[in-house]
């Protein structure tokens, strides 16, 4: 009990307060989200696709976070611009955090060889709610201790700006999601708590082994005022574009393994495993758990790339 009455307060503390927070989500699997931190991918498949990603962080915590994204993008004709819409939804002990987002970005073809850039606006809002009653202190006092928040319920508008390069064999990009730092709420303190604006870095590439083997390099950096950087380096082995298997690792955080499969030209599934390297790894033997589904919509098949690796 006393454990839960801890990993409560503190997550409340990290994700409401303004002293090194990290409040967006994150995932293992990144590679497959990028919609949701950079708006100029949207339309860049070149077909409509709808992907959702579930994470189940810390099993068997109580109040540990689980999350789940969808979301849907399209090229529209001519493909110089795409659109797309995401809703994220975080859960994590009495908060209850749901982000929905619409994208929109525009292309520019560099040469005849596919090299393309994009950049990209994205507007929406968040909605927050928080019970604090259902936080119980050692004494039973609940909603009432002075440190503690009061009940939020809350909407606030943002909007966010990237840029994305991308060819047959790379791409990269940088962007911010969430250009406001929207004031949430004062504590019984008064102190504020209130958004923190998050600076992402993508980058990855597809290259050949052998006639059956590809391998695909990612990472994602994750920059945010008085936090910590945080590294994300994702190594994905491709067999016969349909089966991948891979190794990630969160620096300083946690080591994840990787399994995909495409199962068509259409759709692909994946699934990942964390374990925490960092000092909650000794009160969560069960680790984190990640699945993820892709479906691409292709009306034209003469127009049809396949596979699609990023």
């Amino acid at each position: 009990m006393k454990k839960l009455i801890l990993f409560s307060t503190v997550l409340t503390s990290l994700l409401l307060s303004d002293v090194r927070a990290q409040q967006n989500v994150q995932f293992s699997q990144y590679m497959y989200n990028t919609l949701s931190v950079n708006p100029a991918y949207a339309g860049s498949r070149g077909v409509m696709n709808a992907s959702v990603l579930g994470r189940f962080q810390w099993v068997g915590i109580d109040g540990a976070p689980t999350t789940q994204t969808f979301y849907v993008h399209t090229p529209l004709p001519k493909e110089k611009m795409g659109v797309g819409l995401s809703v994220t939804n975080d859960k994590i002990g009495p908060i209850n955090n749901t982000y929905i987002c619409g994208s929109y970005s525009y292309t520019i073809r560099l040469n005849e060889k596919g090299s393309k850039f994009s950049f990209g606006a994205s507007a929406g809002g968040n909605l927050l709610s928080l019970s604090s009653s259902k936080l119980k202190t050692p004494e039973g006092i609940g909603e009432a201790d002075p440190l503690m928040m009061n009940n939020v319920s809350s909407f606030k508008p943002n909007f966010g700006v990237g840029a994305y390069y991308h060819n047959d064999k790379i791409y990269t990009g940088i962007s911010t999601p969430k250009i406001l730092e929207n004031k949430i709420q004062k504590d019984n303190n008064n102190n504020d708590s209130k958004e923190t604006r998050h600076y992402y870095w993508i980058f990855g590439g597809i290259f050949n082994v052998n006639d059956h083997w590809k391998i695909k390099p990612t990472t994602m950096v994750k920059l945010t005022r008085n936090s910590p950087v945080s590294v994300d380096v994702t190594a994905n082995f491709l067999y016969a574009d349909q089966l991948w298997l891979g190794i990630s690792h969160r620096i300083g955080d946690s080591f994840s393994g990787l399994i995909g499969y495409r199962i068509n030209d259409q759709l692909q599934m994946g699934y990942a495993y964390d374990q925490t390297i960092s000092k909650l790894a000794t009160n969560n033997n069960l680790g984190s758990h990640e699945v993820y589904l892709s479906y691409d919509f292709i009306f034209n098949k003469i127009k049809m790339k396949s596979p699609r690796y990023f």
